[in-house]
């Protein structure tokens, strides 16, 4: 069971907010706070393994070797049963999604088609964009219905024999809505299209299996989980990562190097180059172990019990109008205050101590299809509480005009 005390005592950062009346954070789709586990885990590595890995004999080079494919494993099961040969560690969601694209781009020709959705955020847009401007393809849009949902029916219509890509979000990081995401990629898969999948909103509120839906590509950020910076994930199946582009050339990811030739190492390590983020991979094992404790279906019910709550409040102020709210939806609600700029309403109350994200959150091309040219977006996560509701509630009561 999620208790306020265990929480406050999980996460040192939102109890020092909380006894200090610091600040009620309220941005967790930007990045959530760690659980001290999580903090002694990074700790631990710097002061008793701290070495490089795949390129020493010693015992402390062995030994984090070892937990990095520990780690591996555990992220494996931890999205349904991969193989861990299928997991690569990145820097996050954007380098992940950059990644497939650098290498699927390069095969993308005039005249191809390739398919985001209208709620992508621009780590899943901006390359493919850029790759159909380069190579004379075109990219179309998954639109939304009146109710703020994608519509399948358009998307249906979509898809075609020149389609090659269908990238799409999971979660919307503006509205949280929640995609049918497992549908869109069975309909992909009917044209052998490739299916890349931003899973960085899911990680941290929904179990993935990545088996079940069976995507190609799937990219994650372990600070949008309770984990740290710079650490991300790249689930491919096998069949692709062993003929996709190297992002990077250099150490670790060759067996055999000559003047005249080189011959890569299988996955993960060919697509892996270069000293990886060894602290961000220990940290990100610390963090699935804290959130295997709990649960997921503890965390639905906590995080849905709060959004419902959230719903509901915000509905009686009559000064403020959330943007498509839609029923399958993690603990996220855009929203603007009468005529007021976002700006002015994140700035008025970010005075008051709530912390909150104004703008288009990343998601630009988004915002047409709202009628909006920025929101204000609150994000819950599982230390969230009824308490920070009610004073972000009070708070927007001031601002009534």
């Amino acid at each position: 069971m999620i208790t306020q005390a265990k929480l406050d005592k999980d996460f040192p950062m939102v109890a020092q907010a909380r006894a200090t009346k610091q600040v009620v954070y309220l941005d967790n789709a930007s990045t959530t706070q760690k659980p001290q586990e999580v903090i002694e885990a990074i700790k631990e590595y710097y002061s008793s393994m701290n070495a490089n890995i795949e390129r020493g004999a010693y015992q402390l080079a062995t030994k984090a070797g070892q937990q990095v494919q520990r780690v591996r494993a555990q992220v494996a099961k931890w999205l349904g049963g991969a193989e861990a040969a299928e997991i690569i560690f990145t820097a996050g969601t954007t380098a992940s999604l950059n990644m497939v694209a650098d290498s699927y781009g390069a095969e993308i020709t005039a005249g191809d088609e390739v398919i985001v959705s209208a709620m992508e955020h621009h780590s899943n847009f901006l390359p493919w964009q850029v790759i159909c401007q380069r190579k004379g393809a075109t990219l179309n849009t998954i639109p939304l219905t009146p109710e703020g949902t994608l519509d399948l029916r358009a998307y249906e219509k979509l898809l075609t024999p020149r389609t090659k890509i269908v990238a799409c979000t999971y979660v919307s990081n503006v509205l949280g809505t929640i995609n049918p995401i497992k549908e869109i990629i069975r309909q992909a898969h009917q044209y052998q299209a490739i299916t890349v999948i931003d899973a960085a909103q899911a990680i941290g509120h929904i179990p993935i299996d990545v088996k079940e839906l069976d995507c190609d590509f799937l990219a994650l950020s372990g600070h949008k989980a309770y984990g740290p910076t710079g650490i991300g994930i790249l689930y491919g199946k096998s069949k692709h990562l062993v003929t996709m582009m190297p992002p990077r050339w250099g150490g670790g990811m060759v067996d055999q190097v000559t003047k005249e030739k080189f011959v890569t190492s299988p996955p993960p390590h060919r697509l892996e180059a270069g000293t990886p983020h060894l602290a961000g991979i220990i940290g990100l094992g610390a963090t699935i172990t804290f959130l295997d404790n709990i649960g997921y279906p503890a965390i639905i019910a906590h995080e849905q019990a709060l959004t419902t709550y959230l719903r509901t409040r915000l509905s009686q102020l009559p000064h403020v109008r959330i943007i498509k709210d839609t029923k399958e939806k993690i603990g996220i609600f855009s929203f603007v205050v009468n005529q007021q700029h976002t700006l002015d309403t994140g700035i008025l109350l970010n005075l008051k101590n709530i912390a909150l994200r104004t703008g288009h959150h990343c998601a630009a091309p988004l915002l047409p299809h709202l009628n909006v040219e920025s929101t204000v977006r609150i994000s819950l996560a599982l230390y969230n509480n009824q308490d920070d509701i009610d004073i972000l509630i009070h708070a927007l009561q001031t601002l009534k005009q």
